[in-house]
């Protein structure tokens, strides 16, 4: 069941899905920018996502796939493809993928972070422009460090975060939190803080 999942472009892996012609001819095929491994199932599916396709889960079909180790080649090899997939689609949904993959948060927590932070831009967009780019400052700087390492210590250093915007920012997590309703927004941001 996809219904709440914000990323149900994610369901798109090509060792278990089924599509028309039509749509994947549309969608612009397999991206061959994607010479290395991982991501280019996902950005395919991204792209079908945008131009409205539904995803569906079967429940009476089964696929079985062999699971393989991945080596600390294929690991910067797909940092790599993320880098590129972000680079594709710097957008929002693709940029918090990288709080999983660092360990801030797990696949089910992002969902939910996303789904408070659209909702949170939703209440008052103009309220929190500047909250806004902080966030997606601090995506890009995760992405950019996984590059090095996947420890992620004093983030908001690494954005270059004065001590104003770091004021600023707990000034906005505090605001957000009176609000109550994105709880998981405002954990991950204090573990940023904290990082």
């Amino acid at each position: 069941d996809l219904e709440g999942f914000e990323f149900p472009w994610m369901a798109f892996l090509t060792g278990n899905v089924s599509i028309r012609k039509e749509l994947i001819i549309q969608a612009g095929l397999l991206d061959e920018d994607f010479v290395q491994y991982g991501y280019e199932d996902w950005e395919l599916g991204y792209r079908l996502y945008k131009m409205g396709a539904n995803f569906i889960i079967r429940e009476d079909l089964k696929t079985y796939h062999q699971e393989h180790p991945v080596g600390e080649s294929k690991w910067e090899e797909a940092i790599n493809n993320l880098g590129l997939f972000i680079k594709k689609h710097h957008e929002i949904d693709i940029l918090i993928l990288g709080l999983e993959i660092c360990g801030l948060a797990d696949l089910l927590t992002m969902n939910k972070v996303l789904g408070e932070y659209k909702l949170l831009l939703q209440s008052d967009p103009e309220r929190f422009q500047k909250f806004q780019e902080k966030f997606i400052h601090i995506l890009e700087t995760i992405i950019l460090i996984l590059q090095v390492d996947i420890r992620h210590i004093n983030i908001l250093g690494a954005a270059g975060f004065s001590s104003v915007d770091r004021k600023e920012l707990q000034v906005d997590i505090n605001s957000i939190k009176g609000m109550k309703n994105f709880t998981n927004l405002t954990y991950l941001l204090e573990k940023v803080m904290n990082s």
